[in-house]
């Protein structure tokens, strides 16, 4: 007997087809379990992640078909059916930690609101965690040598206004990024009054167009020193043109600025006595002339 032509979205028909499909189509890991956690659906992609074929899975629990996650997964499960409510996000790794999986529970309720059975999804994140651990790895080689260095990094959004600074960045001003959000304007108030136009002026000249230059000022770090600095900015413009993002380099050249001080003040003074010392010869010189 065929079915009654009806709106597609009103045939349960229709709607059991595109569930159907959701199994099949989904990128993530899908399936299906009773109140006594066995399995009643599950899509190919969470049946290769459990390492069995679909039909093997249906009507055998999870505790007799994946007895090396079921220490990850029946305390999730247990607590679902307990409380009712979903449970999101939850990190899974195999037992030589290689594979990482993102899963989250969410219970399938009666009308009465009774948990009928558990849905869950799962997605691979074995990549994605790979390269955070290798992402946090660069960033700590970054801040080692920036701290050998001295030298800290920072960028400024021209749009938005947001400026983001390095961990050096901060040590170099003083600050704690737990409590200090960086802004140009808090940058600036860092720079003593005698350096401030200069600075201005470089920054105007790369909004110009001109080519960035090293900029040495002074600083009173919040943390009561005060610090010579020497920075470096590049501009990048849109497509059109506009300013986008100002980023660069700050490097801490306290010390070799008060070096470079010290030996033009014993430069000057050896000349100021070799002045002296000449002075004097000449002045003998001219005595032994008038003898």
């Amino acid at each position: 007997m065929a079915r009654p032509d009806r709106p597609r979205g009103d045939d349960p028909y229709a709607q059991l087809e595109e569930l159907e499909e959701i199994y099949r189509a989904a990128p993530v890991g899908l399936c299906l379990v009773d109140p006594d956690l066995r399995f009643l659906r599950i899509n190919e992609r969470m049946a290769s992640i459990n390492g069995h074929a679909v039909e093997d899975h249906i009507g055998r629990s999870v505790e007799e078909l994946l007895p090396e996650f079921a220490e990850q997964i029946l305390p999730r499960y247990r607590k679902v059916l307990l409380t009712g409510e979903a449970i999101d996000n939850v990190e899974m790794t195999d037992a030589r930690g290689e594979r990482v999986w993102r899963v989250s529970d969410r219970p399938v309720k009666t009308a009465a609101g009774d948990v009928s059975g558990i849905i869950t999804v799962v997605q691979e994140i074995t990549d994605l965690k790979r390269t955070e651990r290798e992402l946090r790895a660069t960033r700590e080689r970054l801040h080692r040598a920036e701290q050998v260095a001295h030298l800290g990094c920072w960028e400024w959004n021209l749009r938005t206004g947001e400026v983001w600074w390095s961990q050096e960045e901060y040590r170099i001003f003083g600050r704690d990024p737990r409590h200090f959000t960086p802004s140009f304007d808090a940058f600036i108030e860092h720079v003593t009054p005698e350096h401030r136009s200069h600075v201005r002026e470089q920054l105007d000249a790369i909004f110009a167009g001109l080519e960035a230059n090293d900029v040495e000022y002074r600083i009173d770090a919040a943390d009561g020193e005060e610090r010579m600095l020497r920075s470096i900015a590049t501009l990048r413009r849109d497509q059109d043109g506009e300013p986008l993002v100002l980023f660069g380099t700050t490097q801490d050249v306290t010390r070799q600025h008060a070096e470079r001080e010290r030996w033009q003040h014993e430069r000057r003074e050896l000349e100021r006595l070799l002045r002296a010392r000449t002075a004097e010869l000449d002045r003998a010189n001219a005595r032994l002339r008038r003898r």
